[in-house]
């Protein structure tokens, strides 16, 4: 048996065999040439995969925070006229005047006095009891106590709210029209 000293026992590969060694990694995106390894392929790769996680990002971050502007814009900004989402199936005579009929839901069949808001906010009547439900037709038809503005009889949409009177000029109640002096002009009080 040979006597080996540690020198010929070195993992360093040969000039002759970095051919070999060159072929095996030249298939693994990498080369070598004259000894010296370079992994051009592998930066390319690389950077492209930065530039389209930083494209990828901004995009995302903007749309984020585009929607949130909407959100905000939504949630902040009042509603101008609110929705008529209440159908007004007919308006008509009763034995103590004009009655309207309206579908039934949980607001329109509440005993009591409300109001009823159509044409876009231009007409208001006040509306009174119960003279007939109808659960089988889905209808309930309630007295018409007053129109304060609009005509009802023409109405088909209409906005169910709590308040009575218009104004205390419709009770009996004197009431003036103020208006107060602001930075940009005048608003009323």
């Amino acid at each position: 048996m040979e006597h080996m000293s540690p020198r010929t026992t070195s993992t360093r590969p040969s000039p002759s065999g970095l051919a070999g060694l060159s072929g095996r990694l030249r298939g693994r995106g990498r080369s070598l040439r004259k000894g010296i390894g370079k992994a051009e392929p592998v930066m390319r790769w690389s950077s492209l995969a930065a530039v389209a996680g930083v494209v990828t990002g901004s995009v995302a971050a903007g749309t984020i925070s585009g929607l949130a502007g909407l959100f905000a814009r939504t949630v902040v900004t009042p509603v101008k006229t609110p929705a008529e989402d209440l159908e007004i199936l007919a308006v008509v005579q009763g034995e103590s005047g004009l009655e309207v009929i309206l579908p039934v839901n949980e607001e329109t069949t509440v005993p009591g006095t409300y109001s009823l808001v159509f044409d876009g906010g231009a007409g208001v009547a006040r509306i009174g009891a119960v003279s007939s439900f109808d659960p089988r037709d889905g209808t309930v038809q309630r007295e018409v106590e007053e129109v304060y503005s609009g005509n009802l009889s023409t109405a088909v949409r209409g906005r169910w709210t709590g308040f009575i009177y218009p104004d205390p000029r419709t009770l009996g109640h004197e009431a003036l029209d103020v208006r107060i002096a602001v930075e940009n002009g005048s608003a009323p009080a």
